[in-house]
């Protein structure tokens, strides 16, 4: 609420092109950057859920945007540049429930949750630990140190599921 009060779609500014953007079917997020070329020019960046829209909707955006834009301004609606970012977490179960399970309920989650993420949205091994505990049965969860870490997506960048894999407990070889 307060950002539609700090950005008022009016045609002129970045949130007309964002909401414009997010009015097509199968756009989920939308991102601009004024002046991304130069004065005179905005890149609109749109993405699906976890995807980059097909190039017929991008089509379609710019040229409603080309039909729309203000005189002396070079639109360009483009897919955002998709960054795959992995998570391996280690799981323990509660007791009474079947890793096996939870291993499939542990997977879908992350990948709705790497699926929900907007465009320029970080990744945090933090809130993808979380989205776990989130699964019923799940006693403890932790991001393999080795080979997960939080991944920061610019402006235009779509962080998107890589590998997504959940692991039981190892045990420390004494």
């Amino acid at each position: 609420m307060l950002e539609s009060c700090r950005n008022i779609p009016n045609g002129t500014n970045s949130a007309f092109y964002r909401e414009f953007a997010l009015q097509y079917e199968g756009v989920y997020s939308a991102a601009v950057s004024p002046r991304a070329r130069g004065t005179g020019t905005v890149d609109v960046y749109v993405a699906s859920r976890g995807d980059v829209p097909g190039g017929e909707v991008i089509t379609q955006i710019q040229n409603d945007l080309n039909a729309l834009k203000e005189i002396n301004v070079d639109v360009q609606v483009k897919g955002a540049e998709k960054v795959s970012v992995d998570i391996i977490l280690y799981l323990v179960p509660k007791a009474g429930y079947d890793y096996s399970e939870l291993k499939l309920l542990a997977e879908q989650a992350l990948r709705d949750y790497m699926g929900g993420l907007s465009i320029g949205e970080s990744v945090y091994m933090t809130r993808a630990a979380a989205v776990v505990y989130g699964v019923e049965g799940v006693e403890q969860c932790w991001p393999e140190p080795l080979l997960c870490h939080d991944v920061a997506v610019q402006s235009g960048q779509l962080a998107v599921a890589g590998t997504i894999g959940v692991s039981p407990k190892v045990e420390d070889e004494q």
